[in-house]
C-alpha cells in the first residue's frame, strides 16, 4: 500500500491530506488499515478528541471495531473513550437484536393469518 508507506515515511502528511473528523467514518469503512495509521499519527494532535468522538458515535461495524481494537493495542486510549465505545456497541447490538426479533415475530404472525 503506497499510502501507508508514504504516511510512515512522513508522519506529518496526515495533516495535509484533507481528512476531517466528518470524513473519518468513510475512511474507516473503506480502508480501516489507513484509518488506523492516520489516527495513530494524529494522536498528538489537538483534534484527536474530535476524531474519537466521531469514532464512538459512528455506526458499529466490523471495520470500526477493528480500528478501535488496533488502536487499543497500539496506544493508551482515554478510558472514557473505551467505556463509551463499549457502551455504544452494546446498545447497537441490543437494538439490532430487537429489530431481528420483531421481524421474526412479524413473519411468524403472517403464517397464522
Amino acid at each position: 500500500m503506497q499510502v501507508l508507506s508514504k504516511i510512515e515515511k512522513d508522519p506529518k502528511l496526515v495533516y495535509h491530506i484533507g481528512l476531517t473528523p466528518a470524513k473519518l467514518p468513510d475512511l474507516v469503512e473503506n480502508n480501516p488499515l489507513i484509518a488506523i495509521e492516520v489516527l495513530l499519527k494524529l494522536m498528538s494532535s489537538n483534534q484527536i478528541t474530535e476524531y474519537f468522538s466521531v469514532l464512538v458515535n459512528m455506526e458499529m461495524s466490523l471495520h470500526s471495531m477493528e480500528v478501535v481494537n488496533r488502536l487499543t493495542t497500539a496506544v493508551d486510549l482515554p478510558k472514557e473513550f473505551i467505556h463509551l465505545y463499549i457502551s455504544n456497541c452494546i446498545s447497537s447490538l441490543e437494538s439490532s437484536i430487537k429489530k431481528r426479533v420483531y421481524k421474526l415475530i412479524q413473519l411468524s404472525c403472517k403464517n397464522f393469518v
